[in-house]
């Protein structure tokens, strides 16, 4: 891809970042975390580009780049910076679902679940929880609706949550959790 994007740019590097972006996560599994963070900021950089000129298309592929890019830097240690990538693809991927909310909101969650760990890695638990607990207020509709394609995110998010009033001395937020676990109570059983 990155010899076809050389000759028809516009036509291949949204191939070469889509490539790039795989190549980071990859890199990351096998534990090769700076070639992996490489790949991340090219990918992220290459969207940024892209979504300068076509901005409609490949913003929220930019959004979920910085998503990539802020676990690559959180893997390195590089807490700030990856608080800041996370933080700005939360900012992105707000006014896409404040535009279309059906599309982007659950994008949204995720982003804000991500930023919610970024802020827990730097020791900032209460407003992780917050962080975590927007996102769980906001997919919870959505999982309610489509529980076995959200089943696994809202999981994640829960225990994100749960950890952030551990760490900040609170009781969860029952009225947050109660429709979540009932749900998942009914998949368990096949009652759903």
């Amino acid at each position: 891809y990155r010899e076809l994007a050389r000759t028809r740019p516009d036509t291949f590097t949204p191939d070469l970042a889509a490539s790039l972006n795989n190549l980071a996560n990859m890199l990351s599994g096998l534990g090769k975390r700076e070639d992996a963070l490489n790949a991340a900021q090219e990918t992220a950089d290459t969207y940024r580009e892209l979504a300068r000129t076509r901005p409609d298309t490949f913003t929220p592929d930019l959004a979920m780049s910085l998503n990539n890019l802020a676990n690559r830097l959180s893997e390195l240690g590089k807490r700030e910076d990856a608080l800041n990538a996370a933080q700005e693809a939360v900012d992105i991927r707000r006014e896409l679902a404040r535009t279309r909310p059906d599309t982007f909101t659950p994008d949204l969650a995720t982003s804000l679940n991500n930023l919610a760990n970024r802020l827990s890695g730097l020791g900032k638990p209460a407003e992780a929880k917050a962080s975590v607990a927007e996102a769980l207020a906001l997919l919870t509709p959505y999982f309610l609706k489509f529980p076995a394609a959200l089943a696994q995110n809202i999981t994640i998010m829960a225990r994100v949550y749960i950890e952030a009033c551990e760490a900040t001395q609170t009781e969860p937020d029952i009225a947050l959790l109660g429709p979540i676990v009932e749900k998942l109570q009914e998949m368990q059983t096949g009652t759903a």
